[in-house]
């Protein structure tokens, strides 16, 4: 333990001094004496600093480090890094807390709960949060020609998704992918890939499961590193590179894109929206949507309008949308309900986007070279 003494210090008032143990350095903050202490006795023999600026700047260093590293768990509690709970336990809670408010009723309560226990964690998603025939109305509309309306272009079939019981708060990226393989079912080849033919669209605990597989088979390394090894049994979020490893390790082919800064006025992203109309406005017999990537969440590009007075509004399908609003557009389609999905350019402004965009079926030597991921920087 350090000596405390007083001393006199010029100014007629006296001060205590803390002397060190070891060398019987004399100190007048006791912080700054600790930090020297420690420094007689760390694993790695750190030097002992003999100036009061250095301690300070040491001492300075220490809270930063600190500061960091409440942040960094901050951060893990945030994506669901920390923590024992996972999607059937969430699920569990959510529905019991559902029934005691009195928006399920008791038979609505044990059969939400059975179809959990025998689909979603027997790997099958059991559809309870899917809306499906949105884009065939989509296409209905836009084919009344809207007058303001110079063209548009839509993806050829998506379900959409919404968060539900066992994923609210953690579950978009899990939500989106299940919307992009709902798409990948409906076309006969990636349906053979990917389902045998025999589409079943995996629910979120599965998902977990297939990301782990894909690392298993050496996809990814470092993102599996930064997500611990595991995702099964935990509400870690999930962003574009596990979609993509995951995709590729499934031998479907895809491209991985980095917009990593505005490229517009006010934080726009006009290149953004540039390179969706590319990609949609292409003529293929099939089109496929895209996975779209902010720090925080993580949406569904459905398709992109082209306005007549110039600029684009692109059309989003979004996991935090409920059920019931997506149902909406199983009666009448008009500019009012589409508000739900258009996004304009400023409404779009996070710093970063990154897009996962389906491409292709691997051959078996791309399904090597896939194993380190590699994206394409938009400047």
């Amino acid at each position: 333990m350090a000596a405390c003494s007083s001393s006199w210090n010029g100014n007629e008032r006296w001060h205590d001094t803390y002397n060190c143990p070891v060398c019987d350095q004399e100190f007048d903050d006791a912080a700054i004496l600790e930090i020297h202490v420690n420094g007689h006795f760390s694993a790695n023999n750190t030097p002992v600093v003999d100036n009061d600026f250095a301690l300070a700047q040491e001492l300075g260093k220490s809270e930063h480090e600190d500061q960091e590293q409440k942040q960094f768990e901050a951060l893990q509690a945030m994506y669901g890094m920390k923590g024992n709970s996972s999607y059937k336990k969430q699920y569990e809670k959510t529905l019991e807390n559902s029934f005691t408010r009195g928006e399920l009723s008791i038979t609505e309560y044990h059969l939400r709960k059975q179809s959990m226990k025998t689909r979603d964690l027997a790997g099958t998603d059991d559809g309870h949060s899917c809306t499906k025939g949105v884009m065939e109305r989509l296409a209905t509309y836009y084919g009344t020609k809207p007058p303001n309306i110079a063209s548009v272009y839509l993806a050829s079939h998506v379900d959409h998704y919404s968060a539900s019981y066992g994923d609210r708060g953690w579950g978009c990226g899990y939500r989106n992918f299940q919307m992009l393989l709902s798409s990948l079912a409906a076309n006969p080849t990636y349906s053979k890939v990917l389902f045998n033919g025999k589409p079943m669209i995996p629910s979120i605990p599965k998902i977990q499961q297939l990301i782990e597989a894909a690392w298993a088979k050496g996809f990814d390394q470092q993102g599996r590193e930064q997500l611990g090894n595991k995702v099964t049994n935990t509400t870690k979020w999930i962003g574009a590179t596990e979609i993509a490893a995951t995709l590729y390790s499934l031998k479907v082919r895809c491209q991985l894109l980095d917009f990593h800064k505005p490229s517009g006025p006010q934080g726009t992203h006009p290149r953004l929206f540039e390179w969706i109309k590319a990609y949609f406005e292409k003529r293929e017999p099939y089109k496929l949507p895209i996975y779209l990537q902010h720090h925080g969440h993580s949406r569904t590009v459905v398709g992109i309008e082209e306005m007549r007075e110039g600029g684009f509004r692109l059309l989003i399908f979004d996991p935090s949308t409920p059920r019931k609003q997506m149902q909406q557009y199983h009666g009448v389609v008009n500019g009012g309900n589409l508000r739900t999905i258009r996004r304009t350019l400023y409404g779009l402004k996070a710093k970063q986007y990154q897009l996962v965009a389906v491409t292709g079926v691997l051959t078996d030597q791309q399904y090597e070279e896939y194993k380190v991921l590699r994206s394409q920087r938009i400047d």
